[in-house]
């Protein structure tokens, strides 16, 4: 299950099957892309228009044009937030990967949270 909250922690009660992100002010018009490291499987993020992405863990150079994208977000702090809580969630499940129910999950949360917090 994806919840998006309020601010950047999980809440206490957060719970090993729940993925906790938190949102923050949409600026500007550029989006960010959860991606993640075709050589480690490591998550990151790149602005829309970066093309390639040093990955930080195993060295490997990402083509972010054909990594898959696991979510567009609209600031850099909900790419990070979400990075972290993605490598949690699969860390605490024990997982490789999100199922693709999951992955449907996790963008239609993200829309329900952008449409429940639209300025």
């Amino acid at each position: 299950m994806i919840v998006f909250t309020p601010s950047c922690s999980a809440p206490p009660d957060a719970t090993y099957d729940k993925i906790h992100i938190s949102g923050g002010e949409c600026i500007g018009n550029l989006m960010y892309l959860v991606i993640r490291c075709p050589n480690c499987g490591t998550f990151t993020y790149v602005d829309q228009y970066q093309e390639w992405k040093l990955c930080a863990i195993c060295g490997e150079t990402i083509n972010a044009k054909r990594a898959q994208t696991y979510l567009d977000l609209h600031n850099h702090r909900d790419a990070e937030a979400v990075v972290r809580e993605l490598e949690r969630f699969l860390h605490r499940t024990g997982k490789s990967d999100l199922s693709e129910e999951e992955k449907a999950s996790l963008q239609t949360a993200y829309a329900q949270w952008i449409r429940a917090n639209a300025l």
